[in-house]
C-alpha cells in the first residue's frame, strides 16, 4: 500500500474517531416534563447521598440569608452531574403554588436576590462579583436566566447560572457552574440542543 493511501486512511480514521468522540453522550428523558437531554459521557452522575448532602447544605445557607424555613420536600431532583471539581449542573422540579405567572415571576426574582446575597456572603472578602439577567430560549420556550461571575482571584473565575421557568404548574430550575470555557460550553450545548415534548 502506498504511503499516500496509508496517510489518507489514517486521516479518515482520525476524523471518524474524532467525530465519534465528539458525539459520545448518554440520552436522558424526564417523563414528568417531557424533556430530553444528551449528557456528555465525561460527566459523572451524582449519587443520591451527595445530592441529599448538597441540598441540606444549600437549605442551611438559604435559610440563614432569607430567615425563611426552606422546605425542599416538594422539590424533585431530576439530575445532578459534574465534571472535575469546578464544572457541574443540576436540574430540579418544584411544585408551584403561584396563582399566576406574574406572581411566580415576583417570587422567582426574590429567590434570585436571596441566592445572590447568599453567594456574596459565602465568598471570600476579596472576591469580585458581576451579574446579569437575560431571557434564554430552550427549544422554543423562554426561561429566565440569571448569571453571576465570581472572580475569586486573578486566575480563577466561577461562572454560575440559574435558569428557571414556570412549566406545567411547576418551577423547572437548571443550575450550573463552571470555571473552564470548554466545560461550560458542553453544558450550554447540552441545554441548547435539549428537546421538550410539546
Amino acid at each position: 500500500m502506498c504511503n499516500t493511501m496509508r496517510l489518507s486512511l489514517l486521516t479518515i480514521f482520525t476524523f471518524i474517531s474524532s467525530a465519534l468522540i465528539a458525539q459520545s453522550y448518554t440520552t436522558y428523558t424526564f417523563k414528568d416534563i417531557g424533556w430530553t437531554i444528551n449528557l456528555p459521557n465525561d460527566f459523572k452522575i451524582e449519587d443520591s447521598v451527595s445530592v441529599a448532602r448538597n441540598t441540606a447544605e444549600g437549605e442551611i445557607i438559604l435559610e440563614k440569608e432569607s430567615h425563611i424555613d426552606v422546605n425542599t420536600a416538594a422539590t424533585k431532583n431530576l439530575i445532578s452531574a459534574s465534571k472535575g471539581m469546578y464544572t457541574a449542573f443540576n436540574v430540579t422540579l418544584s411544585k408551584s403554588f403561584a396563582p399566576n405567572e406574574h406572581y411566580w415571576d415576583s417570587v422567582n426574582n426574590r429567590v434570585i436576590n436571596i441566592f445572590y446575597n447568599a453567594m456574596i456572603k459565602q465568598a471570600s472578602p476579596t472576591a469580585r462579583f458581576d451579574s446579569s439577567r437575560t431571557i434564554e430560549t430552550i427549544d422554543g420556550l423562554d426561561f429566565k436566566s440569571f448569571r453571576m461571575d465570581i472572580r475569586l482571584n486573578d486566575k480563577l473565575t466561577v461562572h454560575s447560572f440559574l435558569v428557571t421557568r414556570l412549566y406545567r404548574g411547576s418551577t423547572l430550575t437548571i443550575n450550573y457552574y463552571y470555571t473552564d470555557e470548554p466545560g461550560g460550553e458542553q453544558i450550554k450545548k447540552m441545554i441548547r440542543e435539549s428537546k421538550f415534548k410539546k
